[in-house]
């Protein structure tokens, strides 16, 4: 198994095994960096080149949540810092928020991208996102592809009892998921592209936010600081993610949780 399907598979094993012994309400955003380094490290990489939480290359006051080096964080000095970074990778959990077009979730899983992709851009090391949910989350909120009837209530999003017929097709049906434009929901060599443009508004559906605000492009440069001048602002960019390990979709499943890793380029 590749390091990125072994990421994958690991993060809804530990997420599921968090759920079934209680700790679900303990987990958040910050905690998946342990399981994931770990994994890491059993593909033969040393636990030495990985870093967790450390300040973003790019800009001031930011944190990145793994970094990967190409050699002993020992020997990574100021002056060989960026080459010295082998691949980063930005961390969300799906939740209910994730699907409420223009709130602040939906605007974290683009600052998330942004991030990434002025990295790519600035240092043409690779960068990864991942979100990881329960399974009726990342299918609700995240593909958007909601089961029906379609409610608020938690009826809608708890976990299923294990199931002995199981279709192992991968169908996600992203139609009317929020981030359609950004992701592939299979697994594909060919990027998708879209171009982020600083003069986007959205109208916002989270019931504080019944408002035209900025959003995407002009949110995160309007809150993001340069560090060192490594970037200019510009009116847009384009970024290039292709899927590289997605949680089938299973019409019946046992799965507790489902996962997804994308690569993360600028398109140059």
């Amino acid at each position: 198994m590749d390091k990125f399907n072994a990421i994958n598979e690991a993060i809804c094993y530990w997420l599921g095994y968090q759920f079934k012994i209680g700790r679900e309400k303990l987990i958040h955003e910050a905690s998946l960096r342990y399981p994931i380094a770990d994994t890491i490290t059993a593909t033969d990489i040393e636990i030495a080149k990985i870093q967790l939480e450390k300040g973003h290359p790019c800009f001031t006051d930011r944190l990145v949540d793994v970094f990967l080096y190409d050699k002993p964080v020992t020997e990574i000095t100021e002056e060989n810092y960026l080459t010295s970074i082998a691949e980063i990778y930005e961390l969300k959990l799906a939740k209910k928020e994730t699907g409420t077009k223009g709130g602040q979730e939906h605007q974290r899983v683009v600052d998330d991208i942004l991030r990434l992709v002025y990295f790519n851009q600035t240092t043409g090391k690779d960068s990864y996102f991942l979100i990881c949910g329960k399974y009726q989350n990342f299918k609700n909120y995240f593909v958007g592809q909601k089961d029906k009837p379609q409610t608020d209530t938690e009826a809608n999003i708890l976990i299923p009892e294990r199931q002995t017929s199981i279709s192992t097709a991968n169908e996600w049906n992203s139609n009317k998921s929020l981030y359609k434009d950004y992701f592939d929901f299979e697994l594909s060599k060919t990027p998708k592209s879209y171009t982020f443009k600083k003069n986007e508004i959205l109208e916002s559906d989270a019931e504080d936010e019944k408002k035209q605000k900025l959003f995407g492009l002009n949110s995160f440069q309007d809150r993001y600081k340069i560090k060192d001048r490594l970037i200019t602002w510009t009116d847009s960019i384009t970024i290039k993610t292709t899927c590289i390990a997605l949680t089938p979709f299973e019409s019946i499943t046992h799965r507790t949780h489902a996962c997804g890793i994308w690569k993360i380029e600028a398109d140059k």
